[in-house]
């Protein structure tokens, strides 16, 4: 029912190539192995493609930081890069999420997302993604300055919060 329900997310019910994989599907047992054995057929299928896009989203910051290192060590310099890569990277990073979401969805769909669709997906749930992790990141923030344990808890909770933002259109 979980392969199911993420399909019927993206505008009705899902389309698998064929009814007997559907069937197989909803008739299988859920387990660890079974989600295990499901997300590295999808990541290992995938890889090549999840890595470029991670690579070409994260080149600009990448070759900033090169070109700092390649010059001279301006003290003002690095910390100005510093600031400005935690500011990008967490936009990089709701960014990725969003764009490699959707690649697996749609893998366990049985359907392949192309490049451009995953990029134009991830750009497209920047913002609501972005939103999103700032404050899953407070909220744990907020639960591990009361104590360790509240927010691990927080973190247990909201893990997967962002792929869900980008799931789960409105």
């Amino acid at each position: 029912g979980c392969f199911l329900f993420v399909g019927q997310t993206f505008g009705g019910p899902s389309r698998f190539a064929d009814a007997r994989r559907q069937e197989d599907v909803v008739n299988q047992t859920f387990s660890i192995g079974n989600v295990l054995a499901t997300g590295f057929r999808v990541w290992l299928k995938n890889l090549v493609p999840f890595f470029l896009l991670s690579l070409v989203v994260s080149s600009p910051l990448l070759l900033w930081g090169v070109s700092i290192l390649q010059g001279s060590w301006d003290l003002e310099q690095i910390q100005t890069f510093l600031l400005v890569s935690v500011v990008a990277g967490i936009a990089i990073d709701a960014f990725v999420t969003a764009a490699l979401t959707f690649g697996v969805v749609k893998e366990l769909q049985g359907q392949h997302a192309t490049f451009g669709s995953s990029l134009a997906t991830g750009l497209a749930r920047l913002l609501p993604t972005l939103g999103v992790a700032i404050l899953v990141g407070l909220a744990v923030l907020g639960g591990l300055i009361l104590l360790v344990l509240p927010g691990v808890f927080i973190i247990c909770m909201l893990y997967v919060s962002t792929p869900a933002s980008v799931i789960e259109r409105p």
